[in-house]
Parts: structure tokens; sequence; C-alpha cells
């Protein structure tokens, strides 16, 4: 892991904030140390620490990397992160399982119509060939997702069931996303599921094409949360309120620069550099990605969780007993929607 590069100062001297409307002095702010994956879903984070959301709540945000949400888990269960991010994945159940008291707070990605943020792809000589027609000729291929048992992989068995076919028609392998590129290039994988902006440069360099985003076969599905560690519930909950707070009016700003699945006006031009700071990626390559869509009062979608939670049982990637109900906390961003209000 390491430090993000687009840490933001904290200039002010003191500052007002809406929990319990009380001055902080700069040297009082509280710090939340966070962790990033330096893609997509960090952008509510830069913004809010970018127009002093955080600030005007009285956090300061120190910014931590990560390449995996599977490696924020230890350190939430101690005292090296306080919050994160990651896919409500096997890994996550597990954690929980093992006695790491990690919790969702708040949802920090889904996918509802038009917001497809991860593609099928398929091999572009496949396509050519005739050899991929439909869903149902992914039968016997290789299928690249980011970690054995992810939204990703909930993903593809809504997929497949859409074509009579089983999870275990298909085989699957663990690739980061950006190897997901190299290998339908030189032909290790027949398909992926592949999060933006991999997957435009999948496309970009005539190695994929583009068959669907996860909005069309898993809608509205909880594909990533905000993650905080239950000691900061337990000893500093008005910290994580604070911190709820701002993250949402980030959340609301970026959602002002979305529109028909796209990112749009001067807002969006904005966002966009802010996402392409945080991804390395070229701002033109950014514009021309799916944006990924964040509820802006943080509700987490438990159906699909409850859902997907019974896949990864069903497949034996769960290790022991364990219920949605275990690994997530609803009570903390009401009590921030107290404090900013309800977004229509």
């Amino acid at each position: 892991m390491k430090r993000a590069p687009f840490l933001a100062g904290v200039a002010a001297t003191s500052v007002v904030t809406a929990y319990g409307r009380r001055r902080v002095a700069a040297q009082d702010l509280a710090t939340v140390r966070v962790g990033v994956l330096g893609i997509a879903t960090d952008a509510p984070i830069a913004i809010a620490d970018q127009k002093g959301y955080f600030r005007d709540h009285g956090i300061k945000i120190e910014y931590i990397r990560f390449t995996s949400s599977e490696g924020m888990l230890p350190l939430l269960a101690g005292t090296g992160l306080d919050m994160g991010q990651g896919s409500p994945g096997s890994s996550l159940y597990n954690a929980v399982i093992h006695g790491i008291d990690v919790r969702a707070v708040a949802d920090s990605a889904t996918d509802p119509p038009g917001y497809g943020w991860a593609k099928l792809l398929i091999r572009s000589d496949l396509v050519k060939s005739g050899k991929y027609k439909s869903v149902k000729d992914l039968r016997g291929m290789t299928i690249a997702g980011a970690a054995r048992a992810s939204a990703s992989s909930a993903q593809v068995a809504h997929l497949l069931a859409q074509a009579g076919l089983q999870y275990s028609d298909v085989k699957r392998v663990v690739l980061a996303y950006p190897e997901h590129v190299v290998a339908l290039a030189n032909g290790a994988i027949d398909a992926s599921i592949t999060i933006e902006p991999f997957a435009t440069l999948a496309v970009d360099n005539g190695s994929a094409v583009a068959i669907t985003g996860n909005d069309t076969f898993y809608p509205n599905q909880e594909t990533s949360c905000m993650l905080c560690s239950t000691a900061l519930i337990e000893q500093r909950r008005d910290v994580i309120v604070r911190y709820l707070c701002g993250f949402l009016l980030g959340v609301r700003y970026y959602r002002t620069a979305l529109k028909d699945g796209h990112f749009s006006g001067p807002i969006g031009d904005e966002v966009v550099k802010i996402i392409a700071a945080n991804t390395s990626q070229p701002e033109s390559l950014v514009r021309r990605t799916t944006p990924t869509f964040i509820d802006p009062n943080g509700r987490l979608n438990l159906a699909s969780m409850r859902s997907d939670l019974a896949f990864y049982k069903s497949q034996g990637f769960i290790e022991g007993n364990v219920t949605v109900e275990q690994v997530v906390d609803t009570t903390l961003s009401p009590e921030a929607l107290k404090i900013i209000g309800v977004a229509r």
C-alpha cells in the first residue's frame, strides 16, 4: 500500500461543522484514515476533500492506497485504517466469520439501468469468427474476474442463468483488472467482466468487443460498499457520522456530473479531471467511459447482497455461518442524513 496522489491540504484555521454547529480549530480536525483503490469509485472522496465538505464537518482525510479491497480488511480490524471500500464479496463475509470486525455502512457503487460500469467483454477474434454469437456460447469458455468470489462472480452467475447455463459451465480465472486487457490481447482468456476504464481500453486496442454492461444482466446490484472498522463505530461514532456527511455531499456533487449514463456539462468535465488524476488515466479516456452510480443517501441494496451471499454459499465460497445483517450497519447513514438532509 502507498499514499494516494491526490491528498488535499487543510488550509482553514477554523471551521464550522454541521455536526453540532461547533467551531473546530484546524489542529483539532479528526483524522480519518481512508483506504482508496485508484479507481472511479474514489471520486466522491476526492471531491469531498477538495470542496471542503470533510473539513466543514470537522474531518481531515489521510489517504492510503491499496491494490485491492481485500488488502484493507485486516487493517480495518486493527488500528491501521478507519474507512475503506470494496465489493461485498466472500472475502468480506469470511473476514467477519473469522473475527475481523468490519461493517459495510454505505453504498459506494451500484449499477442501475444506463450505468453499466462493468462490461462483458468477448475476445474480438471469437466474435469475428462466429464462435461467440450469444451468451449461451460462453459454455466452456474462460472468463476473467478480479476476485474468486466478488460482485463480478455473482454477475457472471446472473448472466449465465439468462441463457440457461450454470456457473460451472464456464472456467473462471482471477486477474487484476489491468491484466484483463493484456490477457484478452494475447488470447489467454476468452471473456471477462471488466470495470471501466479498462473495459474501454480493451475495446480501444481491438482485443475485445463490449457486449453489454452489468446494468442489463444484473441491474441495481450492490457492487461496492463503504467499509468501516467497528472500533470506529463504537469509539468514535460522531466521527464516522461526520465523515459520512462529507462523503455523501461528495457523492451528490459527483451525481450532478452524470446524465443518461455519461459525464455531462461543466461539472462533468471537472469530475472527469478528478477521476483522471486519481486513476492516472487520460481525461480523453475517462470521458468516454460509463460512470458508476452511487446512492446519494448511502442506501445499501440489501436484497442484492442477500442474493449474492446465497450464491457464494452455494458455491462453497463461505467458510462458516454468516448473514448480511452481520456485516452491515444501516444506522449511520440516517444519522448523517439528519444533518445534511435527504436527497430526492
